[in-house]
């Protein structure tokens, strides 16, 4: 939970801070009352080649992260459908 009093664009810029240097890409959307901002990257761990995805969505005292892991670098436009369907429904922990 964070402060309510926080806009929700102040939450996620302190949670996205210093992203890796290593990302290949980066999206920040806002609607009426939520902010989003992601990060993806690819990592080779034990030498097989994996595609990360990293979202945020923060609304008035509450933040949600997503972290979405695929295979085929097609599949970071479903890591992005995921990261926008959420949706906030009201209170501080209400997503």
């Amino acid at each position: 939970m964070t402060p309510p009093q926080t806009p929700a664009a102040e939450t996620i810029a302190a949670m996205t801070e210093g992203l890796p240097a290593r990302a290949i890409g980066e999206l920040t959307e806002h609607d009426t009352t939520v902010a989003r901002r992601a990060f993806w990257l690819t990592t080779t761990p034990n030498g097989r080649v994996q595609h990360e995805f990293y979202g945020y969505a923060a609304a008035p005292g509450t933040l949600l992260a997503v972290t979405c892991m695929y295979d085929d670098p097609a599949d970071l436009e479903w890591a992005q459908h995921v990261w926008r369907s959420i949706r906030h429904t009201g209170g501080t922990r209400e997503w």
